[in-house]
């Protein structure tokens, strides 16, 4: 003769309106421990679980940790950004100003330092710089 054992779990829980002290299965509790659903005592009061479980509190830190690195990421390529975008610029001036035209007044000048030194000499570079700055 062939025997079936089931085991079902029970957990009490007490009404917090009338005091009723009830019983449910741990499966039905869990349940509504996790999606916080309504339940009721056998008279009929409304009751939920508030506090977040264990699986939905390390769900938020998970999600906060990811947060915060790439808000740092995102931060991070702004920053890169924002210095690629100035080197480009300072590029872009250098090789203007390679090319004879005055950074200041945007005029094409064949002899650019002669010009800087009459007319912008607060701008002006010292005589002898090559292209990279470097004395020649």
């Amino acid at each position: 003769m062939a025997s079936l054992k089931i085991e079902i779990g029970f957990v009490t829980q007490t009404c917090s309106n009338c005091g009723t002290v009830s019983v449910v299965t741990d499966v039905f509790a869990g349940r509504r421990r996790m999606d916080h659903k309504i339940f009721y005592c056998p008279n009929g009061h409304a009751h939920h679980y508030q506090a977040l479980s264990d699986v939905e509190i390390a769900v938020n830190e998970r999600n906060a940790a990811q947060a915060t690195a790439n808000e740092a990421r995102h931060a991070m390529l702004v920053a890169q950004k924002e210095r690629d975008e100035l080197a480009e610029a300072k590029r872009k001036l250098e090789d203007r100003i390679f090319a004879g035209v005055c950074p200041c007044c945007n005029r094409t000048f064949s002899n650019l330092h002669r010009h800087m030194e009459a007319k912008h000499p607060d701008r002006a570079v010292g005589a002898g710089k090559n292209r990279k700055g470097i004395a020649a």
